[in-house]
């Protein structure tokens, strides 16, 4: 998948209506997230690194 395209798919999808700071629940944009998930996908050893710190 394209950059462009995940971006545009991400900006499809609704963010939280009532974010709980708590919670930690902050909006992410779709610009910022579709690039963090584009390098995670695209670079194997951070996949590795993420994948292990994921309990």
């Amino acid at each position: 998948m394209k950059l462009k395209q995940l971006e545009s798919l991400l900006g499809d999808l609704q963010q939280f209506s009532n974010p709980k700071v708590e919670l930690e629940q902050y909006p992410t944009g779709p610009h910022i997230a579709s690039r963090m998930l584009y390098t995670v996908s695209n670079s194997h050893s951070l996949l590795l690194h993420f994948s292990a710190e994921i309990p």
